[in-house]
């Protein structure tokens, strides 16, 4: 489900933690155990897709622990996937050029997914999907009584289930087009040598 994130009053840019890439890339290797494993907007304007970041709440919880604010810098988050892309050795990654293409696109699309939900946790009420991510708020019912919401709480399982699945079919989906572009690369590739081939004059293949 895309929902569109109700303007709030302008707030001061966050500032960008500052830490080891290689701290970055062990967190996202937790979870990162596909290609396609993270599916995102990745234009400034795309809105928010809250099934996709509740599906993955685990990873911003973790990402949470290592800046509260969600903010890391491009370069860094470059440099964790890169590292990550070079260690999990992913088969559908096996040139320079899919490499650093998914490096471009899966950092645009934590980058993006972390502001969106950064952004969430200054609007009041937060949306109630940010309580997947970040539990009750304070002072609310549940909080504060340790009441139950059973109704409530069988919807967002179900809307959790819903977005995990189609977060696993767009991994799925994204592979098969990884795969399906590097079957290309070797069928060009057999062509150009046959081109070759019979462009070379049968005196230079007999010496």
């Amino acid at each position: 489900m895309q929902i569109n994130m109700p303007t709030s009053q302008a707030m001061p840019r966050p500032a960008c933690a500052v830490l080891d890439p290689g701290v970055l890339s062990s967190t996202l290797r937790q979870f990162a155990k596909a290609p396609g494993w993270f599916k995102y907007g990745e234009q400034p304007s795309s809105p928010v897709d809250s099934s996709v970041l509740v599906a993955h709440k685990e990873l911003f919880k973790s990402l949470t622990e290592l800046a509260p604010n969600l903010s890391f810098t491009k370069a860094d988050v470059q440099a964790a996937f890169r590292q990550l892309g070079e260690e999990a050795n992913f088969p559908a990654l096996n040139t320079d050029a899919l490499l650093i293409d998914w490096i471009t696109t899966m950092t645009t699309r934590l980058r993006l997914a972390c502001r969106h939900i950064s952004k969430a946790r200054t609007h009041r009420p937060p949306p109630s999907w940010l309580e997947h991510i970040d539990g009750p708020p304070p002072g609310s019912t549940v909080a504060s009584t340790g009441g139950a919401r059973p109704m409530l709480a069988s919807a967002d399982g179900a809307a959790s289930a819903a977005g995990e699945a189609a977060v696993e079919a767009a991994a799925a989906a994204d592979e098969a087009k990884l795969e399906r572009t590097v079957v290309s690369q070797c069928l060009l590739q057999a062509l150009l040598q046959l081109v070759h081939f019979l462009s070379t004059p049968s005196d230079s293949l007999a010496r």
